[in-house]
């Protein structure tokens, strides 16, 4: 691909596209849980998505590959999100009719989930860059330690040092909103989504 911090334009997006193309392949496949037909959905979007941008913008991009994997990593994610949603809704059917609701969430418990997933989401926002994009990585996108290494080109024992730092200042952060603004039990909550990812 030559130079990382290239400027990118139109007329290189053919020839960025074709040396990026079997590593972005390879990337998707492993993202997607190495289902075939999702990354090349993935896939398909991520040139969609360079082309949207290209035509919007100024046709100016530095650091193509990092561009290019990150439009395929939100790729991914968004198949991983939707296959979710689907797995939860197919599972929430089959408990009601099995069950009824004796194993489903009560609506409480279930929107004290939601909030502490935007809670989580804004903390780690509001850390500084080089963590947040470690600790979204890890914390979020559940992305095993090896592979956030190789993507922010860091030393695992890196990764592994700012995800530990990330959740000492996501805990004071989060720690602090929760005894202002809810109910004790969401306290254990943050505790046990910070310590088991």
């Amino acid at each position: 691909m030559g130079g990382e911090n290239q400027s990118f334009t139109r007329a290189s997006f053919e020839e960025a596209w074709s040396q990026s193309e079997p590593q972005l392949r390879k990337l998707c496949f492993r993202w997607t849980g190495r289902d075939p037909e999702a990354a090349r959905d993935a896939l398909g979007t991520v040139a969609v998505l360079a082309m949207e941008e290209l035509t919007r913008s100024s046709g100016e991009i530095s650091n193509v590959r990092a561009w290019l994997t990150r439009l395929a990593r939100n790729a991914c994610v968004d198949i991983h999100r939707e296959r979710a949603i689907k797995r939860r809704a197919i599972e929430r059917l089959t408990v009601e009719g099995a069950l009824e609701s004796a194993h489903a969430e009560s609506p409480e418990a279930e929107q004290m989930r939601r909030e502490l997933d935007v809670l989580v989401r804004r903390a780690i926002d509001g850390l500084p860059p080089g963590l947040a994009e470690t600790a979204k990585l890890r914390l979020v996108e559940e992305e095993p330690y090896e592979d956030i290494a190789g993507e922010l080109s860091l030393s695992p024992e890196t990764v592994r040092k700012r995800i530990q730092d990330a959740r000492t200042r996501l805990r004071n952060e989060l720690a602090t909103h929760v005894e202002e603004t809810r109910p004790r039990g969401i306290t254990r909550q943050v505790e046990s989504r910070l310590s088991t990812r």
